[in-house]
């Protein structure tokens, strides 16, 4: 009804029925706004329950630590909804097998008008073709504030300034670590030993059935699914690990970075799928 509204430019009714429900339901909310331009933006209606877990507080929990290990920044985004930022360590590398090298690193991403939490993930970097998995492995803090109460009312506005600003700290302290410890040479070593297990399990069942089965599973376009059939016939490696590979070499030739991300996320649970799901899919 908004979008025919729009499409019909019938602006004054928009605007009626917008002033007609917030009164109707009169309720406290924040409102996050961007003001960078002649017009003030509003970017989100959100509840009084939103925890502001902002883009700045994120990139200066964690720059120390790319500084300190001199990590090397693969991406940066910042789309409409969401801050995305992949590093990697030059310092971490290991064959999964000869001439195939892959690299640690880490995804950081968050959003500040609700669409996502903060989130830390550790990243799968392959030198060969430059393409990402971001494991599962993660840290999540979703932007649901500080709201405590007996079941019947908010004690919100007995919190300090004080007690608030100490609780954001240490939650960016925990992000800190965890970014340190996505990037632990044991936890890396158990990553890469998956890949190699991945590159032992072949596709038994015609590939193009298990793309399409694939594709099927993760909600992704015809196009997206040529792209993968494309890749992995190129690269001629039918296994597990190779499904994997054609899902995230897929993510570089999009110009979406959400979709790139969802992509290099799906290449990441391929390698991360119990064997009863895979044999399912694939053998």
């Amino acid at each position: 009804y908004v979008d025919r509204m729009i499409v019909g430019e019938a602006h004054d009714l928009i605007a009626e029925n917008y002033n007609h429900w917030l009164h109707a339901q009169v309720q406290k909310r924040m409102i996050r706004t961007l003001n960078d331009s002649d017009t003030p933006t509003i970017r989100a209606y959100l509840s009084d329950r939103y925890r502001q877990l902002d883009n700045w507080d994120l990139l200066q929990a964690i720059l120390p630590t790319v500084e300190e290990k001199e990590l090397v920044i693969r991406s940066c985004e910042l789309t409409e909804t969401k801050l995305y930022l992949k590093a990697t360590w030059p310092e971490l590398r290991m064959d999964v097998k000869v001439g195939d090298t892959v690299e640690a690193g880490v995804v950081i991403s968050n959003s500040e008008i609700g669409d996502g939490s903060v989130q830390v993930k550790p990243l799968i970097y392959r030198l060969v073709c430059t393409n990402g998995m971001i494991s599962q492995a993660s840290i999540r803090k979703y932007h649901i504030g500080r709201r405590l109460s007996n079941g019947t009312e908010s004690i919100e506005h007995l919190l300090s300034d004080e007690t608030k600003d100490a609780d954001d700290k240490a939650f960016w302290l925990k992000v800190r670590d965890v970014v340190s410890a996505s990037l632990d040479e044991r936890f890396f070593n158990e990553q890469v030993q998956q890949l190699q297990l991945a590159a032992g399990m072949p596709i038994k069942k015609n590939v193009e059935e298990v793309v399409e089965v694939t594709r099927k599973w993760y909600g992704l376009s015809e196009q997206t699914k040529s792209h993968m059939l494309e890749n992995i016939i190129r690269s001629g490696e039918y296994t597990k690990y190779g499904l994997a590979n054609c899902i995230s070499a897929t993510a570089n030739t999009t110009k979406d970075y959400e979709l790139a991300t969802t992509l290099e996320t799906i290449s990441g649970k391929i390698i991360e799928m119990p064997t009863p799901e895979w044999t399912s899919l694939a053998a």
